[in-house]
């Protein structure tokens, strides 16, 4: 068991660990926020008071005593001019391993491409750079317009606004902040065109990665991400369906190697959990 050194915490975890205190006792958090099912297994506790469980139902890892808010901030001008000046690269917003990732799984520019939870564009915007018909879609409605005026991006804060389905839905760190990740990928699926792929990216709570890296698999569940995301999860999610899953820095020649007909699944120990689904052509 995790116990820190208590001048060590940040701030911003003192708050988080408060919220887990309070949350303890509120009966909502007896249910697996994802299916509603109260059966869970305790898999590890952290600060004594929050613990990551896994749903014995739908199979996701989440923190039983946490409720997230996530947020992003937009940059101030001379921050986005600095961006848009290097067109993102080597940046902490660097999309150019992404859409290295959709070229090489066949999805060439001027496809129709939805970036879903695209905060304030910069992802959108990248993709749109490298020749797709790129369309952003974020909730928040205060973000998307940042992203409209200042990135000039095709970009909406609701879905009923899409009159096509898209050749390309794409998420990067998104489903795990979201209230019913499983919900939000039916939904995802359901913009897609016949033969679309569905592209999502999460920090990875794979046993893989605990066992290749069990100090930064320990920070990195809870606090910003209340849900996380393994191979567990994805199995049951799409059993019986095609899909690629994988970690980062990926094996290209592991996705030239998929046929789109049955799922394949790679090295599974790295930071970051992708999840290619591809949508039935008939």
């Amino acid at each position: 068991m995790f116990v820190p050194r208590l001048r060590s915490i940040p701030r911003s975890q003192w708050r988080y660990l408060f919220r887990s205190i309070l949350n303890v006792t509120r009966p909502q958090r007896q249910r697996c926020p994802n299916c509603g099912s109260r059966n869970f297994k305790l898999l590890k506790r952290k600060y004594l008071v929050t613990a990551l469980v896994r749903c014995m139902n739908c199979q996701i890892l989440y923190e039983k005593e946490y409720t997230s808010s996530f947020t992003t901030d937009c940059p101030d001008p001379q921050t986005l001019a600095k961006f848009l000046s290097t067109g993102f690269r080597n940046s902490p917003k660097d999309f150019a391993r992404w859409i290295e990732l959709l070229l090489s799984v066949g999805a060439t520019p001027r496809r129709r491409l939805l970036d879903y939870g695209a905060s304030w564009g910069y992802g959108t915007w990248q993709f749109a750079k490298a020749g797709f018909d790129a369309y952003g879609y974020e909730p928040c409605s205060w973000r998307a317009q940042y992203a409209a005026d200042k990135l000039g991006v095709q970009i909406v804060d609701d879905l009923g606004q899409f009159q096509e389905y898209f050749d390309i839905v794409f998420s990067c760190h998104v489903l795990e902040h979201v209230p019913k990740p499983g919900h939000f990928l039916r939904e995802m699926k359901r913009l897609l065109r016949p033969g679309g792929f569905l592209v999502c990216v999460t920090p990875n709570g794979s046993s893989e990665r605990l066992t290749k890296d069990p100090v930064k698999y320990h920070r990195e569940w809870g606090f910003v991400h209340p849900f996380f995301l393994d191979s567990e999860f994805y199995r049951r999610e799409f059993q019986g369906e095609a899909y690629l899953l994988t970690t980062v820095p990926c094996d290209m020649s592991l996705l030239a190697e998929w046929d789109r007909e049955k799922p394949l699944e790679g090295p599974l120990d790295g930071p970051e959990l992708v999840l290619i689904w591809a949508q039935p052509t008939s």
